[in-house]
């Protein structure tokens, strides 16, 4: 199923969010792919060859496409302040990184929880970049995690939290209006956190995923792409992918749902390079 199908999730959600434990199966991969895991091996796991080869699985597309200022409030023309490039193996790009705080700012988000925070550089420019009023609450099962905003004037409005992804360990300080799921990306773990980020959504909140486009799937350790498409239809809620960037985006927001914007359709762009307005990965 590409970007162009329906997931049948346009009229949710109807009902309160529910969700009994089970994981559904993860979609079955066409036989193709069995013969590029092969090539992928014979390559002694050649990281080159894993990313070339996944370009060409454009069934992992999975998601409606959509233009970052067609599902984010202000995206074009509210500022972002970034003291710092994002550092470390497992740092979100600057761009999704961008299109994160700039969700924060438009959305006017007072409430947010970080899923997988590594060391903490997201979540000390979402300090920086929201009012006095905004609190952040990190979650990651490494105790270490934070060093970017400890000791800073920002550590009194991040809260830390450590442990393994579950309701258990967030519902004392949710519901949030903005949460940012960022930690395991192999297809259980991915699905399982995105269940907690719907039961821990408050009403009109959003949530944001990374890694939605990732680039070597041949290695066996993401597919977020088949999560959040089981998981937008499991729980008939529409989830999209925000072009240009590895991020995608639910939304309960009102005059921005993502119900509404999933119905106009995929957004094609275009191909003249001095009338493109896509975002360019960097």
């Amino acid at each position: 199923m590409n970007s162009t199908d329906s997931n049948n999730t346009s009229d949710a959600p109807s009902t309160a969010f529910h969700w009994d434990g089970t994981i559904p199966p993860k979609p079955v991969d066409p036989p193709k792919v069995d013969l590029f895991r092969f090539i992928y091996r014979a390559s002694r796991r050649n990281q080159s060859v894993d990313k070339f080869l996944t370009s060409f699985l454009t069934h992992r597309h999975f998601l409606t496409t959509v233009a970052a200022e067609d599902v984010i409030p202000g995206f074009a023309v509210n500022p972002v302040t970034v003291r710092d490039l994002p550092r470390g193996l497992w740092a979100t790009p600057l761009v999704d990184t961008l299109s994160v705080l700039k969700s924060a700012i438009g959305f006017g988000s007072r409430k947010i929880l970080e899923i997988g925070s590594y060391k903490g550089a997201t979540a000390r420019l979402l300090a920086e970049n929201t009012s006095p009023e905004t609190h952040i609450w990190t979650l990651d099962i490494d105790s270490n995690h934070g060093e970017a905003y400890r000791g800073t004037e920002h550590e009194s409005r991040i809260h830390r939290l450590i442990g393994r992804v579950s309701a258990e360990v967030i519902k004392d300080h949710g519901p949030f209006d903005l949460i940012f799921v960022d930690a395991d990306h192999d297809y259980e773990s991915a699905f399982h956190h995105s269940a907690v980020a719907f039961g821990q959504l408050a009403p009109g909140g959003v949530i944001l995923w990374h890694d939605y486009q990732q680039n070597n799937y041949l290695h066996g350790g993401c597919a977020v792409p088949e999560a959040l498409y089981m998981a937008a239809k499991e729980f008939r809620r529409p989830i999209l992918s925000i072009e240009g960037t590895m991020l995608g985006i639910y939304s309960e927001h009102p005059g921005w749902e993502t119900s509404m914007i999933e119905k106009r359709g995929k957004n094609e762009g275009s191909s003249d390079p001095w009338s493109d307005q896509k975002i360019r990965q960097i």
